[in-house]
């Protein structure tokens, strides 16, 4: 009946033909033979410069060595030749710290946990919950924007060991202490 309705609505455009099946597969294979050589195109376009920028920065790092026995790290003198003075402040590296005091608390419904921390100022988190004390069984992870995580979906008395690490400036600070609490009922 549906079959039926459906050849006798004049906008239908009916069952392509061969040849237009045919055209449609030898479009498609022509469409992936160009994506194919564009992607080596892109590849060596991007070994080039890869090693372009290799060889840049080899020339740079041997100008700065050299204008540091000249003029000395922080040297003015260095912006001839396209290195900036090392600025002892922005170049120094500061680690991220560590999550300090994780403590996990009862979730606001049965089988959640409440994990919360001090506040590492300007980072995010990551939070890692476990079957094992080793840490070795992963049950889940997540992301977290704010020193707190609700650790979720887990069976009402199912233990779990949970720990935590900041992200700053792209730099994970080391996993925190591993604390551990069974999912309230």
């Amino acid at each position: 009946m549906a079959a039926t309705a459906i050849v006798a609505d004049p906008s239908w455009p009916g069952l392509p033909s061969g040849a237009e099946v045919q055209q449609a597969a030898d479009d498609l294979k022509l469409a992936n033979e160009n994506l194919f050589k564009a992607e080596q195109a892109l590849r060596a376009a991007r070994f080039e410069a890869n090693s372009a920028r290799e060889r840049a920065l080899d020339l740079l790092r041997r100008v700065d060595y050299v204008t540091d026995s000249l003029y000395g790290p922080g040297g003015v003198e260095k912006g001839r030749f396209g290195v900036r003075p090392k600025d002892q402040h922005r170049n120094k590296y500061v680690q991220t710290p560590i999550v300090k005091e994780l403590a996990l608390s009862d979730g606001p419904v049965g089988g959640t946990i409440l994990a919360n921390w001090h506040r590492v100022p300007r980072a995010t988190y990551e939070v890692q919950w476990y079957a094992d004390p080793e840490c070795t069984s992963l049950l889940g992870a997540a992301a977290a924007t704010r020193s707190r995580y609700l650790i979720e979906n887990l069976g009402a008395g199912t233990q779990v060991w949970v720990r935590g690490r900041a992200l700053r400036s792209r730099q994970y600070g080391e996993w925190s202490d591993v604390s551990t609490r069974i999912a309230n009922v």
